[in-house]
C-alpha cells in the first residue's frame, strides 16, 4: 500500500535539499580559498575561479562529485594563467581600493564620485567576464571564446546579464558588510549563480543543442 505524502514530508525533503545545497556552497568556498592562497591570490586567481565555476556547474546539473577531487581535477594553472592572474589581480586590487578609500579633501566631490562609480562598474563587468569565460568554454568547447564573442553573447541575453550583475552586486555588498559571509559563502554563491545563469544564456542565444557539443 502506497504511503500518503504529507506536507511535513515535503517540507522535510525541501529542507534537507536546502541544507545540502548550503553545505555544497560552503565546501566550494573553502576549497576556492585553499587553492587561491597557494599563490597568495596573485598567480592563482584565474585558475581558482575556473575550478570554482566548473565545480559549481556540477552542482547546478545535479551531479554529486567528491569536492576535493573535483577541484583538483579542474584546477590547471599554466604559466600563461599565472601571468594573466598577476595582471588581473593588481587591476582589481587598485579598482577596489579606489572604491573603498575615502574622498580626498583636495579633489572635487563630483569627479571623485564619478571615478568611484566607474571603478565599481569595471569591477562588476570584469567579474562577469572572469566568471563566465571558463563556463562558456566548458559548455561550448568547440567555439573560440574571444572577449568580443563573450561580450556579444552576454549582451544578446540582456535579461540574464542584468540578473547576473545584480547578483554580483548583492554578493559584493554583503561581503563588505560581513567577513564571515565573504569567506564562507561569497565564492560558492558566485560560482553557482554564474553556472546557473550561464547555462540559461547559452540556451537563450545558441539553443540547447550547443551545450557540451
Amino acid at each position: 500500500m502506497k504511503q500518503k505524502v504529507t506536507r511535513m514530508d515535503v517540507f522535510v525533503t525541501k529542507l534537507y535539499g536546502l541544507t545540502e545545497f548550503v553545505y555544497e556552497i560552503i565546501k566550494n568556498s573553502f576549497f576556492f580559498w585553499c587553492y587561491l592562497v597557494r599563490g597568495f591570490g596573485v598567480i592563482t586567481l584565474l585558475a581558482s575561479i575556473k575550478a570554482l565555476v566548473l565545480v559549481s556547474l556540477d552542482i547546478v546539473q545535479k551531479e554529486r562529485k567528491q569536492t576535493f577531487s573535483n577541484f583538483k581535477n579542474n584546477y590547471q594553472n599554466t604559466d600563461r594563467n599565472r601571468f594573466q592572474s598577476l595582471l588581473v589581480f593588481f587591476l582589481f586590487f587598485y579598482l577596489i581600493l579606489l572604491v573603498l578609500i575615502p574622498f580626498p579633501s583636495s579633489m572635487a566631490g563630483s569627479m571623485w564620485y564619478g571615478a568611484k562609480y566607474a571603478a565599481l562598474l569595471m569591477i562588476v563587468l570584469g567579474g562577469v567576464i572572469l566568471f563566465t569565460k571558463p563556463l562558456f568554454e566548458k559548455l561550448v568547447p568547440d567555439f573560440k571564446w574571444t572577449l568580443p564573442a563573450q561580450i556579444y553573447l552576454l549582451v544578446k541575453s540582456a535579461k540574464w546579464l542584468l540578473l547576473l550583475i545584480g547578483g554580483l552586486v548583492i554578493v559584493f555588498w554583503f561581503s563588505l558588510q560581513n567577513m564571515i559571509f565573504f569567506f564562507a559563502f561569497a565564492p560558492g554563491i558566485l560560482g553557482v549563480l554564474t553556472s546557473a545563469i550561464g547555462e540559461k544564456v547559452i540556451q537563450k542565444v545558441l539553443g540547447e543543442n550547443y551545450l557540451n557539443n
